[in-house]
């Protein structure tokens, strides 16, 4: 079996979404408030393998949550929401993944409100949910 589509490599292509889409305070990992106020972090789930195909690749898919971050919470609704749009407007063939992986689609579900974290800004989570192909060895 193998090791599947890298955490690392699937937050850093929709964190490169998000700046491509004007989100300047997108980050692939998380950072301190001093570094950025209002962040937008892009974190990763397990993979999970769907299928083998014919040809010896592997498909399968990667959940993830991008956690917007704001000081004002009709600020975050808002940012959560527009996320969301843009990422489900977002053109995934052409991501830049790694050599012999490709992203296939992103699933992006219905940003959540989460309350307040411990820097006291307000929290929203976008859910979503990357496919994507990893070409054998």
């Amino acid at each position: 079996m193998m090791a599947g589509f890298p955490a690392g490599a699937a937050a850093r292509i929709v964190r490169d979404a998000l700046r491509a889409a004007g989100y300047a305070n997108a980050y692939d990992v998380p950072v301190a408030a001093w570094v950025c106020r209002e962040p937008i972090v892009v974190s990763c789930g397990a993979w999970e393998r769907e299928s083998a195909q014919a040809d010896g690749d592997e498909r399968g898919r990667r959940a993830l949550v991008l956690r917007v971050c704001c000081d004002d919470p009709a600020d975050a609704e808002a940012t959560a929401r527009a996320v969301a749009a843009d990422l489900r407007a977002a053109e995934w063939a052409g991501a830049n993944a790694p050599a012999g992986k490709r992203v296939v689609a992103l699933d992006v579900g219905l940003p959540s409100p989460r309350g307040r974290d411990r820097s006291g800004r307000w929290v929203w989570d976008v859910p979503a949910t990357m496919t994507a192909v990893v070409g054998r060895g």
